[in-house]
């Protein structure tokens, strides 16, 4: 009994002790408020004692707040409003930006057009809604005004429409606000990325500040605005899946903006999609090469092989890629009289597109003279010539020990043709998960083996597109 009553005496003590440490540190650091700046002819610090004292200005407000999971809430708030404070300072007409920064130096910039000029709601249950201030929050309750209590000072603002996710913009601990007459920045465009699918096209709307934005786009013509249709609808981090692609299955016009806090909206971005037919029907084992077979397709550099099938897991010979890197490449066919191979014919349906990648430098024959036509492409040899259309040369005595690091367990690569392969994967051009894969560390392919028609669509196609960007 003695025991357990020290423990309860002890544990009051310290409860006692504490309790006076955080009443000393409370009087020795009080709650103060300083805005300045260069937006501002004063530079004002109030405590407070004398933020409470403001009884005729105080605001008190329901607010209605969504965080970026999302999910929805409402407060109860009441304090200073924000304009009575930045009047009280001499806010100038020049002001553009605030820059609201804690007590533990945590920071958040506003533009003065989206807190102090744009309208801003309660937005109820029943679908009301009620215009509340931007507030310098002193007591809060989330059960109504008869359960306020003393809270941090928390700059605290309604939503400009709906669900508007504003619960990470309200900055706790509040201690400095930085009025600046410096003008905004500009939040980048909205990127764009089709492909072609199954049920239709499929856009993925991007941004380079993904997270910081909410990115409103129409498909109607019509230009986005805060209350259009919202694309990120939580942030990457908490519920990626809530944030699907916009499938088109007719021509349709998108557009898209980006809006944020702290910069002016982006520029609006658009993108026309033509929604096609697909070419093929017997793609649907192949996902990880569809957009590469139909984007070829449409540019007459691949054909299929008759009632809409393309084959893609045939393989691939010869004098057919010779004709698929001369197209791609934006050549004609070669118009010589006579072909440095010896099996090769002016009559044969491949010979001027043989003749021009020989022309070219891109495709040899064999020692004997023959160009074997009719002969299964390797993958090395497919890598080898989409290499060399690059302009490098690939030697496996030239290249970085670093870059055939990767492959040094492969046996199924000859010594000419490991300089190739591992510069083709440092360009880009090698599939992973089909045409090549992760092992122990390391990367494995079988270079010998036959190269198919879908492979040779996604190598090719990545080429291209490595050749745009030079």
């Amino acid at each position: 009994m003695k025991k357990q009553l020290s423990i309860i005496v002890v544990t009051a003590c310290v409860m006692l002790m504490f309790m006076v440490m955080n009443a000393f540190a409370l009087d020795g650091n009080p709650e103060t408020l300083t805005i300045k700046g260069d937006g501002v002819s004063n530079e004002l610090t109030f405590t407070r004692a004398e933020l409470e004292a403001m009884t005729t200005a105080t605001s008190q407000n329901t607010y209605s707040v969504t965080n970026n999971f999302p999910t929805d809430k409402v407060l109860y708030r009441k304090g200073i409003p924000l304009v009575y404070l930045l009047e009280k300072a001499g806010i100038k007409d020049t002001a553009r930006q605030l820059k609201f920064t804690s007590s533990d130096g945590y920071a958040r910039t506003f533009t003065c057009q989206e807190l102090l000029n744009d309208a801003r709601y309660y937005f109820a249950t029943d679908g009301s809604k009620l215009k509340v201030p931007a507030i310098i929050a002193l007591y809060d309750s989330s059960k109504g005004f008869n359960f306020m209590s003393d809270t941090e000072m928390v700059l605290t603002m309604g939503q400009r429409v709906k669900a508007e996710q504003n619960n990470p913009w309200l900055v706790k601990y509040l201690q400095t606000i930085e009025v600046s007459t410096t003008t905004p920045d500009q939040w980048p465009q909205v990127i764009f990325n089709q492909s072609p699918g199954k049920n239709g096209v499929t856009v993925e709307l991007k941004h380079s500040n993904y997270d910081a934005v909410k990115i409103y786009y129409t498909t109607d013509g019509t230009n986005p605005t805060i209350n259009s249709n919202v694309y990120n609808v939580s942030a990457s981090y908490y519920q990626p899946q809530l944030n699907k692609p916009i499938v088109v299955t007719k021509n349709t016009e998108i557009r898209a903006i980006a809006i944020g806090a702290g910069k002016s909206d982006s520029q609006i971005a658009s993108i026309t999609v033509d929604v096609i037919a697909p070419a093929f029907k017997d793609l649907d084992d192949y996902p990880w090469a569809r957009a590469a077979i139909e984007d070829l397709s449409g540019k007459s550099i691949i054909s299929g092989t008759g009632d809409s099938q393309f084959a893609p897991g045939n393989p691939l010979t010869r004098s057919q890629f010779a004709k698929m890197i001369v197209l791609a490449m934006g050549e004609s066919p070669g118009t010589a009289v006579k072909t440095p191979f010896s099996d090769i014919k002016a009559a044969d349906w491949y010979y001027g597109y043989v003749e021009k990648a020989a022309e070219l430098g891109l495709i040899n024959g064999y020692p004997d003279g023959t160009f074997r036509p009719d002969q299964v492409l390797s993958r090395q040899e497919m890598l080898t010539i989409l290499v060399q259309a690059m302009g490098e040369k690939a030697a496996a005595g030239s290249v970085s020990a670093d870059l055939l690091a990767p492959f040094a367990n492969e046996t199924r690569i000859s010594d000419w043709a490991r300089g190739y392969v591992a510069y083709a994967e440092h360009l880009g051009l090698l599939e992973h998960g089909h045409m090549i894969v992760e092992v122990n560390g390391g990367l494995a392919i079988d270079a010998n083996g036959q190269t198919v028609r879908a492979e040779a669509a996604m190598a090719v196609y990545r080429m291209l597109q490595q050749l745009t960007k030079i």
